[in-house]
């Protein structure tokens, strides 16, 4: 991964490029192995933003009389 942190939506762009190059059929088969681990570590990333994410999700739910009350999940 580069220096600076990557969004996910760059992460993700950045996936599917590699993907689409790799679907054309025409990549060598070294330049694929690098492709394969790269994708694997942008998956690795966005996964781990979105765990990161998740966490910081919050549930609105309705207390005994019906109000909206925010729990942490």
């Amino acid at each position: 991964m580069s220096e600076k942190k990557k969004t996910y939506e760059e992460a993700m762009a950045e996936l599917e490029g590699i993907i689409s190059e790799m679907e054309k059929g025409s990549v060598p088969l070294d330049k694929s192995i690098e492709y394969f681990k790269k994708g694997a570590e942008l998956i690795k990333y966005c996964d781990g933003l979105l765990d990161a994410y998740d966490k910081l999700i919050t549930k609105v739910t309705a207390d005994e009389n019906g109000e909206p009350e925010e729990e942490e999940i």
